[in-house]
């Protein structure tokens, strides 16, 4: 079910059940859909533009750097860069998006794990107490990877929200986040994005979140969740229309592309 603790026996279902895991697609179904440093300058970068960044693995040679260790502003740059093209998507948002270099959150840490805990303290995602607005929301290129990452964040022993298909329904999902409180939730764009849909009292929400991650692991093709053309533009619904009124609201919300 969609609300096992990560660190219990239950959570290990995606290491036992590995013919479950095989059955999920390589992308997401189209049917469903204490934060770190802020001493960035509030440098913008202003509009949108065409994508100009390479969607290639990132080298690995001496000196080069993954997207998770660029700066805030490089973040900031890449989100805009990546997201351009699905701007004509947006109904009623405009298409000039500002992207501040102190929305973003960086680290330099080796693992997943240790990046995300490095922003928002352990216990305070182990702790968490708010319902429907999970601590820190992960979003993935697809289920499989979905999976991957909670197994990757199992350590946390955080209890954690699983937002994606062939894992319960959109309306069993909605009912186990009013109910329970979620430190995690690791999801797929359209998913997310079908869950913040609406009464704002019963749906997905990121108003106490305190980090959302954009997880920029490529596929084999060197797609990412902001690059590929089946997600990328429900990560812009998310960004415009739920997460960017929360960076405007509060101080205590990020971005990562960790």
């Amino acid at each position: 079910m969609g609300g096992d603790d990560l660190g219990s026996d239950d959570e290990c279902l995606y290491a036992s059940n590995q013919s479950a895991e095989n059955d999920l697609s390589d992308t997401e179904e189209q049917t469903d859909g204490t934060v770190g440093d802020t001493t960035n300058k509030r440098k913008c970068v202003k509009g949108l533009v065409e994508p100009t960044i390479s969607t290639k693995k990132p080298k690995t040679e001496k000196g080069s750097v993954t997207v998770s260790e660029q700066t805030a502003q490089d973040q900031a740059a890449i989100l805009s860069s990546a997201l351009a093209k699905y701007a004509s998507t947006l109904d009623s948002q405009p298409r000039n998006i500002e992207l501040e270099a102190g929305y973003f959150a960086t680290s330099t840490q080796q693992s997943l794990l240790l990046r995300l805990t490095s922003v928002v303290a352990q216990n305070k995602i182990r702790k968490w107490k708010h319902k429907l607005s999970p601590c820190v929301v992960v979003v993935c290129l697809s289920a499989r990877r979905a999976v991957h990452v909670l197994k990757e964040l199992s350590p946390m022993k955080a209890r954690a929200a699983k937002l994606f298909p062939k894992n319960n329904s959109i309306t069993e999902q909605l009912k186990e986040l009013a109910e329970t409180t979620f430190g995690l939730a690791v999801g797929t764009p359209h998913r997310l994005q079908a869950l913040c849909k609406g009464d704002d009292s019963a749906c997905l929400s990121f108003r106490h979140t305190k980090l959302v991650v954009f997880d920029c692991e490529l596929s084999d093709k060197h797609y990412s969740v902001l690059t590929l053309p089946d997600t990328a533009p429900s990560c812009l619904g998310l960004l415009v229309e739920h997460i960017l009124p929360e960076l405007h609201k509060r101080k205590d919300i990020r971005i990562g592309l960790l």
